[in-house]
């Protein structure tokens, strides 16, 4: 069977998206053909359940925090609700996390590191600062506008009585907690 002469490439990969994104959806219009081994639906399930381990991995390199103390089981339940719930709608995995916080609030326990984790994945997605070299005290002294200052992304997170500052510095993540003094000023 040949795809529908009607749609466009743009629209038949949209429909495949859909296909492969979700299970009710008509495989006419695809145009899949049978092959000897395998029929158009099992064709078409071997990309699903690729999709699906995929969306699987990302949320756990995403989420290390969250699997640790909900163990595998737990978290295969809410990961699976939670891609039933929010089909991926990006071009790129890194911004298909970005729900998942939001979505597990109502694991009391897992909530504050969810946020932490998902604050972590956002740090880890910005811009490194240049690597322009330090300059030293004496150099600073002699020439202060030859002065530089390095940016380094920040997040303050602030997560019910718990605040945390996030930060990267030489592809590292660095996470602290807030002290009460800091919470002040």
């Amino acid at each position: 069977m040949k795809p529908q002469p009607d749609l466009n490439l743009r629209q038949l990969q949209q429909l495949f998206k859909k296909a492969v994104q979700t299970a009710n959806v008509d495989l006419n219009p695809l145009g899949l053909t049978e092959s000897p081994s395998f029929s158009s639906l099992q064709r078409l399930e071997i990309y699903r359940n690729a999709y699906q381990i995929r969306l699987k991995e990302s949320l756990i390199e995403d989420f290390p925090l969250v699997l640790e103390k909900a163990g595998t089981d737990r978290f295969n339940s809410i990961y699976e609700k939670y891609i039933q719930m929010h089909p991926s709608t990006f071009s790129s995995l890194a911004e298909y996390s970005q729900n998942f916080p939001s979505f597990i609030e109502f694991e009391e326990d897992l909530a504050d590191l969810a946020w932490l984790d998902w604050y972590k994945v956002k740090i880890s997605l910005m811009a490194e600062p240049s690597s322009i070299p330090l300059m030293s005290v004496e150099d600073f002294q002699k020439d202060p506008l030859r002065a530089s200052l390095r940016i380094h992304p920040l997040h303050c997170v602030h997560q019910g009585a718990r605040s945390y500052v996030l930060w990267s510095a030489a592809h590292e993540i660095k996470v602290r907690a807030v002290t009460q003094t800091e919470k002040l000023l």
